[in-house]
């Protein structure tokens, strides 16, 4: 496990056509976002206690006489695992996101100012900018003038995200964040998102591409 980001905030690059809106970072982030009672089904699954074996595995457990305290699965489910009946499932369990990445955002945030951009004759940094406008540090540059492994040392200086959103709305990260700012990737898939980061979503960007960061929690 690598960890990174204090609290589980991570930074996301969204790529857009266009300047994007809040509206319109809020309706590409939202497919990622963790069920909450507001989202659209289309997104969502459900899972279903009187289809969940290991559930009914307990209940039947002779270990414990669930039976002799819950007349009926029903009953145990409700009494015991707190489970609703819900009416557009028609069945007791709970609707949750499969594809879920977030539960809150802002842009910027941890990572305000991020970007670096051309203003004239003077830098400005931004938390929004067109891609083809960003200031970037190559590999290249950086080998030419970091001779040392000391100051050269896994390419932090680098630009990358932990995560991106594409054109196509498609999520794309170096390891899955859970709790506690751990994210589950190894230190050569670290590298590897590193190095291959600016190739792979930067230097194909058309004219009018975008780039937001935002601070995700999860």
């Amino acid at each position: 496990m690598v960890k990174e980001f204090i609290m589980s905030h991570f930074s996301v690059a969204v790529i857009t056509k266009g300047n994007p809106t809040i509206t319109e970072l809020e309706n590409i982030l939202l497919p990622y976002h963790e069920y909450d009672f507001d989202m659209p089904y289309e997104y969502l699954q459900f899972h279903s206690y009187s289809k969940d074996e290991d559930v009914k595995k307990e209940y039947e457990s002779a270990d414990i006489p669930w039976k002799t305290k819950y007349k009926t699965y029903e009953e145990f489910l409700v009494e015991w695992y707190g489970a609703r009946f819900d009416d557009v499932a028609q069945d007791y369990g709970y609707w949750y996101n499969p594809n879920a990445k977030w539960d809150w955002w802002e842009v910027g945030g941890r990572w305000n100012n991020k970007l670096t951009i051309a203003d004239g004759q003077t830098l400005k940094r931004v938390n929004s900018a067109r891609i083809k406008n960003l200031l970037l540090e190559t590999e290249s540059y950086l080998e030419k003038h970091y001779k040392s492994q000391e100051e050269y040392a896994d390419l932090e200086s680098l630009f990358y995200t932990h995560a991106v959103v594409d054109k196509d709305g498609d999520w794309h990260e170096k390891g899955e964040m859970g709790w506690f700012g751990v994210s589950s990737e190894d230190e050569k898939q670290v590298m590897d998102w590193k190095r291959n980061y600016k190739e792979r979503f930067l230097d194909n960007a058309d004219e009018d591409d975008w780039i937001t960061i935002i601070d995700c929690h999860i």
